[in-house]
């Protein structure tokens, strides 16, 4: 299990320390899924009561969270039922 990102995007502020975020294919390489998989997440949770943590910016159309989220969205990932949950397609009957 990583503990922090060697994979971190530094966007420099107007404050006085840089802040680090994290773009959606690193949060999807932290959690071991595909970016796509990541869009789908984010499309399927909106607007329910589990909805994938909001990014921290948006740089044109790309969204970036704090990479001290990392946690947060990890934990976000524990919630989501495993694969095959909710039955899938029926089997095939035998003879």
């Amino acid at each position: 299990m990583l503990t922090r990102p060697d994979f971190v995007t530094t966007v420099t502020t107007l404050g006085p320390m840089p802040e680090e975020y994290l773009s959606q294919a690193q949060i999807a390489r932290a959690l071991g899924v595909t970016r796509q998989a990541l869009s789908v997440w984010r499309a399927r949770y909106e607007g329910t009561a589990t909805p994938f943590p909001e990014p921290d910016v948006t740089a044109g159309s790309s969204p970036g969270w704090r990479a001290a989220r990392l946690d947060e969205i990890r934990a976000w990932r524990s919630t989501l039922p495993g694969q095959g949950a909710g039955g899938g397609r029926p089997r095939k009957r035998d003879g």
